[in-house]
């Protein structure tokens, strides 16, 4: 189903939203039409009386429907559900999980991606481990599970020190991840 619609914003409103949404005034248009569709299957959803009740389950129906309209199945770091809900990182990084949690099998794929993606990235150490920058430590969480279901003996992901952003995957659960995924 197509439909169209329209927003007035004042200039700050634009402004802000530029920058909460971290893109250019010119590309709201845009961005505010991928948040629409996942506003208003919401709605559909609350018509249908598919709607949730509860304040936490509101925020993660939300979050899920931006996982899957507004990111095309991309999950989000920490600080973008901080950004869109107004949370801390804390409280940004609970709601993901728990989206990740309940919603496992729906966003499965969407994991799957994610973590596809983080292999193909990794850059080669000279002892045969694997550098990335992963923004989200929800994703090394799920990528740490993953290790774990795969072979209990393989080691886990861990952060580079002194770093802020940037993790080692050991050399065995490279490649157990790699053959995996």
């Amino acid at each position: 189903m197509d439909f169209t619609g329209s927003v007035t914003m004042s200039a700050d409103e634009e402004t802000q939203l530029a920058a909460i949404l971290r893109c250019e005034t010119e590309e709201l248009p845009g961005r505010i039409a991928e948040l629409g569709k996942a506003a208003v299957r919401e709605y559909l959803d609350m018509i249908l009386s598919e709607a949730v009740v509860r304040s936490p389950e509101v925020r993660e129906h939300r979050l899920h429907l931006l996982i899957t309209e507004a990111f095309s199945n991309r999950i989000p770091d920490e600080g973008e559900v901080g950004r869109l809900f107004n949370l801390s990182r804390t409280s940004a990084r609970s709601l993901l999980r728990s989206v990740i949690s309940r919603r496992r099998y729906i966003l499965k794929n969407a994991m799957a991606l994610q973590a596809s993606s983080i292999i193909d990235s990794c850059e080669l150490c000279e002892n045969g481990d694997r550098r990335v920058a992963i923004k989200s430590a929800v994703v090394v969480e799920f990528l740490n599970e993953q290790l774990g279901e795969l072979d209990g003996s393989l080691k886990r992901i861990f952060r580079e020190r002194m770093t802020g952003n940037y993790y080692i995957i050991p050399e065995d659960s490279f490649n157990a991840l790699q053959s995996q995924l």
